[in-house]
């Protein structure tokens, strides 16, 4: 619910400190962290999450998508700098 309302350092905490993380809790903080703006982390996690032993499902992977787009699109129009 943090990451959700932008709370991102709140649910970074609640998460770390979980020890047993099912796939509902991987999949709002993929999605939270890209809603966000915290792109690269939300990748990051993905990524993290595939090396447990919770299985992504539908949800986890349209996250991710939606992660990765957020990712691109920063990336993408980024101004560029011009050196003189």
């Amino acid at each position: 619910m943090y990451c959700r309302c932008g709370c991102v350092e709140a649910a970074l905490e609640v998460f770390r400190r979980v020890s047993s993380k099912d796939v509902v809790l991987w999949n709002v903080m993929i999605g939270g962290l890209a809603m966000h703006g915290h792109d690269r982390l939300a990748v990051d996690l993905f990524a993290l999450m595939k090396e447990t032993a919770t299985a992504p499902n539908e949800s986890t992977y349209i996250a991710a998508m939606f992660a990765q787009t957020v990712h691109i699109v920063l990336v993408c129009t980024k101004p560029k700098m011009v050196c003189t």
